[in-house]
């Protein structure tokens, strides 16, 4: 709940709580910029890995690793001139646009507007920017986690799948090109 400053806290917390006699919680905190959902699984298995051997008197065993100064030597050793190329061509006769339905188009302000308070909403390009907070509950999060398991894809390309195929409905088209801005 106290969540991460980047500027100033360490990025991981680790805490251990005694619940009962011989029961304890163990709480691991970090910031998703430090691990994200594929490398979480890798270093869970590893840290708790490592404890199982601890009990057992045994000398933990670990897989060689690569540090990451490699992977950056890597992507620095990519054409970026090839990388555009590659997008440019791929994209090559995509020319319509993928847009959302405004409140003028094939919905009506009744159908967008249900219950929904306008006082603190900006307009551009005839779409209203507003934030419809709401959970998911624990079933339907529990699939959408098992979804993801079984594609081997993260939650976040599965909601971009999802959304693409939104987009697609939509605009009743095949090809639906989206992406996000990446502000410095």
């Amino acid at each position: 709940a106290r969540g991460f400053d980047l500027s100033e806290d360490t990025l991981m917390r680790v805490a251990v709580f005694r619940t009962g006699d011989r029961s304890y919680r163990f709480v691991w905190s970090f910031h998703h910029i430090v691990m994200d959902g594929w490398c979480l699984s890798l270093m869970t298995d590893e840290v708790f890995g490592v404890y199982a051997a601890l009990l057992e008197n045994k000398q933990p065993e670990l897989a060689p690793v690569k540090p990451y100064s490699d992977y950056i030597e890597w992507l620095e050793h990519q054409d970026a001139q090839e990388a555009t190329r590659y997008w440019s061509d791929y994209l090559a006769g995509f020319e319509q646009q993928t847009l959302l339905p405004t409140e003028n188009s094939q919905a009506s302000e009744a159908e967008w507007d249900k219950d929904s308070d306008r006082s603190d909403q900006s307009s551009h390009s005839g779409y209203v920017l507003e934030k419809l907070p709401f959970m998911l509950g624990k079933e339907r999060s529990a699939a959408l986690k098992q979804m993801a398991k079984q594609q081997h894809v993260t939650i976040n390309t599965l909601l971009q799948s999802v959304w693409g195929v939104i987009l697609q409905k939509y605009n009743n088209h095949q090809d639906v090109v989206f992406g996000s801005v990446v502000s410095g």
